[in-house]
């Protein structure tokens, strides 16, 4: 039996595949968490926005320079994204796809016991979650048993 990502993950998934900027699409450009250096401030700057969220801080950045993104090819839109340091890393990735299935479940069953995460994660609840969060709060199961919605943490620990 094939067994698929829920409808609202994969919605989500698209969204960071099928980015709009008029009536072309650009895929988000897609980080290592390391190359951001702060989880503080505004999400599409910091790996973890929503794709409208990258989609208008594009915008921003294209009227400041006077630029029109919706008469770029996908590539161009891309680049430029990428010249920005607009895109999403990889906890972010999988933390939009997880609550986008499981809404706002997915956050408590992140396993920090310190309080000032849970405070900050509060306030900035996507700034606050990284790889290694993700797989302190996982149950480690057997690579065979993996399927739809389970993490496969790499390299380590580092993505």
């Amino acid at each position: 039996m094939i067994q698929r990502i829920h409808e609202s993950g994969w919605n989500e998934i698209q969204s960071y595949l099928r980015m709009k900027f008029g009536e072309v699409e650009a895929a988000c450009p897609y980080y290592l968490h390391s190359i951001y250096k702060s989880f503080t401030g505004v999400r599409a700057l910091s790996g973890k926005g929503f794709a409208n969220e990258i989609i208008e801080e594009a915008k921003i950045h294209a009227m400041k320079e006077r630029t029109k993104l919706e008469e770029k090819s996908p590539e161009e839109i891309r680049q430029f994204l990428f010249d920005h340091a607009l895109g999403i890393e990889c906890s972010g990735f999988i933390s939009h796809v997880l609550y986008a299935i499981h809404g706002k479940k997915f956050f408590r069953s992140l396993s920090d016991d310190s309080f000032g995460a849970r405070v900050l994660r509060m306030i900035r609840p996507f700034q606050q979650i990284n790889v290694h969060l993700l797989q302190k709060s996982a149950q480690k199961i057997s690579f065979v048993d993996a399927k739809p919605e389970d993490i496969i943490v790499t390299r380590g620990g580092m993505h």
